[in-house]
């Protein structure tokens, strides 16, 4: 079994910029308290996680230090490929700011967004490509019944990687929400998501299935 998460909340994700690669942004107090909350789910969960594989930004690393506080992970094994979609010179911008000066890209994204290259950036047709190798790695993961696999990376990464592994589609996969408190749940029977914190204890995590339509990066 697998566990998708996202790192906490950070200052610019609460201003609504682009984070990119960037590592300037910190979590806040809802982060760091999301971070807790994600570290006594995976204590109280019902298998132990023996596998973590992570994205290197400074954000998850915040975040796993904070997970660790409340259950042991083991050894952390930090992933190039898991680091964030580069968001090039829109870094650090809000998406009205970024529409205003690349209109013609934002044009074109409405229509091709999973193709559409940021400016100077990269795309999540990138993204996808280079998980070749670690989705079939994570594949075999799934299927674990003694243990889960915990991946925590960003909302833009993780719907690549669902597409990658062939959890979803491109089109809903874009249409997707991952709260920074909400697990995709992924095992040998499918995809599943549960909100940390929510009614749900670990081991009765509600299958929601995928949803939401923010325009979110």
């Amino acid at each position: 079994m697998i566990l998708l998460a996202r790192h906490g909340q950070t200052d610019w994700n609460l201003d609504g910029r682009l984070q990119g690669r960037s590592n300037s942004a910190a979590l806040t107090d809802k982060g760091r308290t999301q971070a807790l909350a994600l570290g006594a789910f995976l204590r109280d969960f019902p298998l132990p996680a023996r596998s973590v594989f992570a994205s290197p930004l400074e954000r998850v690393r915040q975040s796993l230090a904070l997970v660790t506080e409340k259950v042991d992970l083991g050894t952390i094994h930090t992933l190039d490929e898991l680091a964030e979609i580069d968001f090039g010179q829109a870094e650090g911008r809000r998406l009205d700011t970024v529409q205003k000066m690349w209109p013609d890209f934002w044009m074109k994204r409405q229509t091709e967004k999973w193709t559409t290259l940021w400016p100077g950036g990269g795309s999540y047709a990138q993204a996808h490509d280079r998980f070749a190798p670690l989705a079939a790695r994570l594949q075999a993961h799934r299927h674990e019944t003694d243990s889960v696999t915990l991946v925590m990376a960003h909302q833009s990464v993780n719907r690549a990687l669902l597409v990658a592994m062939n959890l979803t589609g491109i089109e809903q996969a874009l249409k997707s929400e991952q709260d920074h408190a909400t697990l995709y749940v992924i095992s040998a029977t499918g995809l599943e998501r549960t909100d940390i914190g929510s009614e749900h204890p670990p081991e009765e995590y509600a299958t929601k299935g995928i949803k939401g339509t923010a325009d979110v990066p």
